[in-house]
């Protein structure tokens, strides 16, 4: 009778498991659909807008880019003094 008992506990186990696994792909999934349905809503917002005003979307685009590129520089900058900064402190280390 207790074979039988911590069978039914395993296998009690094991379908427990896969429900976790199972509810983790679906909050997976959820979060996929929110995010297809957000990009679907801010493309149709975009299409819109571009309608509304041809020009707007290119403009949108290049601040992007200039604020892509700016951004870009200050890590790159970052990134250096970083390394300044290291080799700074190895030195006085030796």
């Amino acid at each position: 009778m207790k074979v039988h008992l911590s069978e039914a506990e395993q296998r009690l186990q094991r379908i427990s498991d896969e429900k976790g696994k199972l509810l983790e792909e679906l909050e997976q999934v959820n979060k996929e659909h929110m995010a297809l349905k957000q990009s679907k809503q801010l493309a149709s917002q975009m299409e819109a807008a571009k309608k509304k005003d041809p020009d707007l979307y290119d403009r949108v685009i290049s601040s992007a880019n200039r604020s892509a590129s700016h951004y870009q520089g200050q890590m790159d900058r970052l990134r250096s003094d970083l390394d300044d900064a290291r080799n700074a402190a190895e030195r006085m280390r030796e």
